[in-house]
C-alpha cells in the first residue's frame, strides 16, 4: 500500500513541474518577440542649428510637433549648436526653431523607426528696424527775398562743421561719402577768377547794402 501511494503521487508532481516550465517559456518567447517590435516604432531627431556663416547657435529653442496627434517635445541647443530628442514615434512632424536676433525657422520632417540622421537647421539674422522722427516748428519764409538773416556767436562760428579738418571729415561722413575729404582741395582749385568776380558783383550790390549814420550829441 505505501508503495502504491508513492506511485500515484509522482504524476501529480511532474504535472506541476511541466506547467511552471511551460509558463516561463511562454513569457520568455513573448518578451523576445515584443521587444524588437516595441523598439522598432521609435526614432531619434537630432541636428545642429547654425547661422548663415555655418557658426553654431547655442541656446536655440526647438519645438517638435506631430502632424497627426498632439504629441510634442521641446529641446535647447548646447554650446556647439547640437540637440537630440530620443524616443520619437515614427511619423511626420513639424519642427520650429527660434532664437533672439534670428528669424524663426520651420521645416517638415519624417521620423523613421530605428534611425537618427543628423539634420542641419540654418537661421538667418533678423532685419534691423530703425525709426527716426523729426519734429520742428514751422517758420515763416519771406518769399520776396533770396537772403536769410542768421545771427551767430563767435563760439558758434568756431564750432561750425568745416572750421577744422576734423569737422570737415565729420560733415562728409554725414553726407555719406568720406572720400569727398580727399577732393576738397581740388574743388577749391576748380573755382575760376571769373566765377569769383561774378559772384562778388551779385553779393556786393548797392541795393543789398546798408548805410549807417552817426550823429553827434551836439
Amino acid at each position: 500500500m505505501p508503495r502504491s501511494r508513492s506511485y500515484l503521487g509522482e504524476p501529480f508532481s511532474m504535472k506541476r513541474s511541466i506547467s511552471f516550465r511551460g509558463c516561463l517559456s511562454l513569457i520568455l518567447v513573448a518578451a523576445c518577440t515584443l521587444s524588437p517590435a516595441f523598439a522598432g516604432i521609435f526614432g531619434t531627431v537630432r541636428g545642429i542649428v547654425h547661422d548663415s556663416q555655418h557658426r553654431p547657435v547655442s541656446s536655440a529653442h526647438l519645438e517638435l510637433h506631430a502632424k497627426l496627434s498632439d504629441w510634442k517635445r521641446d529641446a535647447t541647443t548646447d554650446d556647439d549648436g547640437k540637440f537630440q530628442i530620443d524616443a520619437v514615434p515614427a511619423g511626420d512632424y513639424t519642427i520650429h526653431v527660434s532664437h533672439e536676433g534670428f528669424r524663426e525657422f520651420s521645416a517638415d520632417l519624417t521620423v523613421i523607426a530605428d534611425s537618427a540622421p543628423l539634420r542641419h537647421f540654418p537661421l538667418e539674422l533678423a532685419g534691423v528696424t530703425e525709426r527716426v522722427e523729426v519734429s520742428e516748428n514751422s517758420q515763416t519764409v519771406d518769399t520776396t527775398s533770396s537772403t536769410s538773416q542768421v545771427t551767430l556767436s563767435r563760439d558758434a562760428i568756431e564750432s561750425t562743421p568745416g572750421a577744422s579738418r576734423a569737422n570737415s571729415l565729420a560733415i562728409y561722413e554725414l553726407l555719406g561719402d568720406v572720400n569727398m575729404m580727399n577732393t576738397e582741395l581740388e574743388k577749391y582749385q576748380e573755382v575760376t577768377t571769373e566765377e569769383i568776380l561774378t559772384t562778388s558783383q551779385q553779393i556786393f550790390d548797392q541795393n543789398n547794402s546798408s548805410t549807417l549814420y552817426y550823429y553827434s550829441n551836439n
